[in-house]
């Protein structure tokens, strides 16, 4: 069995082919892929993907992870962080059952 636990097909490169992607690892023998969040961006797509990929690929189980990427913080202020953490929240509460990590 296949588990890809860290992936972006939710990001710019592969956002557009992430159904033949999907198709592909399915076929390789893949049974479970992360999408790992990055941004805002990242994150909705994540959970885009997740949510379709459950009737386009029922053998495949696709999930998502939430969160901003370290390296990245330093473009925020001190004061966007409790926002950062309400908005990752909401989603969470809203698509829980594509989400297995913030």
């Amino acid at each position: 069995m296949l588990i890809d636990a860290h992936t972006h097909l939710n990001g710019e490169l592969l956002f557009d082919q992430r159904e033949p992607c999907l198709k592909d690892f399915e076929k390789a023998g893949g049974k479970i892929l992360v999408n790992a969040g990055a941004n805002e961006f990242y994150n909705q797509n994540a959970i885009s993907i997740a949510g379709k990929a459950k009737s386009l690929f029922p053998d495949l189980k696709v999930k998502a992870t939430l969160g901003y990427l370290p390296g990245d913080i330093h473009h925020f202020q001190k004061s966007d962080f409790s926002q950062m953490i309400q908005n990752l929240e909401k989603l969470y509460l809203a698509h829980k059952e594509h989400i297995i990590a913030i």
